[in-house]
């Protein structure tokens, strides 16, 4: 709890935002990885000998390793061992024009690709709804469960805990930690990560005895459910700076902010820090 006690400090200004002393550091990209960069292509020596007769540009753009986007090595140095030096050739050809295909040129691609700011609907995406447009009720922390004795006969939420929905009900109930989803789904490449803090809640996860300490959390602390923050699955800016205001809000009230996020890029320590 004191690390995410340390986030949530930084998210309220108290804290810098750099943690030297974090744990656990962001874990770092490989560089074959990276697409900008990608990491050169060491070739064996039976296969640079079969090469020998290609022309020079060809093998250079081998070795570059850009190759890794389209082939796995493996298969690259199978299918040069076993081919003929025109099906080499042709092959090396293919991916040359593949490349040519997928990286950005000036010119031919648009650098960037704009919202279209002059939509009704534009910020529609994030707009809170007016309270008064709710049921009236009083302010504080709504228990979804149907038992009182467990949970079950209501609605799946973070830790099985009671809902809160404004910065009023987070003050009302004394609330130490608020859960809130982040169903980014972009920068995992659509692999249906917007479905992460659903999956979190309908598991139950951060509920009951902690096997470690031997300490159930929701008896230990005010735990609520915030809630899920808006995500404009058209732009990760936009979404992420929601998000920093999200997690403000939520701090500001004095309770700690967890963000169960549906994409890697909202989980790594420095990127919460930075919220």
């Amino acid at each position: 709890m004191a690390g995410i006690a340390a986030i949530g400090a930084a998210v309220a200004g108290d804290l810098p935002l750099q943690m030297p002393n974090a744990g656990t550091p962001a874990p770092q990209m490989p560089a074959e990885d990276d697409m900008g960069r990608p990491k050169p292509l060491e070739l064996p020596k039976d296969v640079e000998a079969k090469l020998a007769g290609v022309d020079k540009a060809k093998v250079d753009f081998l070795k570059s390793g850009v190759t890794g986007r389209y082939v796995e090595k493996d298969a690259l140095f199978a299918r040069i061992r076993t081919g003929k030096p025109e099906e080499i050739s042709a092959y090396i050809d293919a991916m040359q024009a593949l490349h040519a295909q997928v990286e950005f040129k000036a010119g031919r691609d648009v650098a960037a690709i704009p919202l279209d700011t002059r939509s009704p609907w534009f910020n529609a995406w994030k707009a809170r709804r007016p309270n008064s447009m709710d049921p009236k009720r009083d302010v504080g922390p709504i228990e979804l469960t149907r038992y009182i004795g467990g949970w079950g006969g209501g609605f799946a939420t973070f830790a099985g805990a009671p809902v809160a929905m404004t910065p009023e009900d987070l003050k009302a109930g004394k609330v130490d930690v608020a859960i809130v989803g982040a169903p980014l789904d972009m920068g995992s490449g659509w692999r249906n990560a917007i479905d992460g803090p659903r999956a979190m809640r309908m598991t139950g996860g951060a509920a009951g005895n902690d096997m470690y300490s031997m300490i159930n959390p929701n008896a230990a602390l005010k735990i609520v459910d915030y809630g899920d923050i808006a995500i404009d699955q058209n732009s990760t800016e936009r979404s992420v700076d929601h998000v920093r205001e999200m997690v403000a809000e939520i701090a500001r009230t004095g309770a700690i902010p967890i963000v169960i996020g549906g994409d890697h890029s909202l989980e790594y320590p420095n990127v919460a820090a930075a919220a």
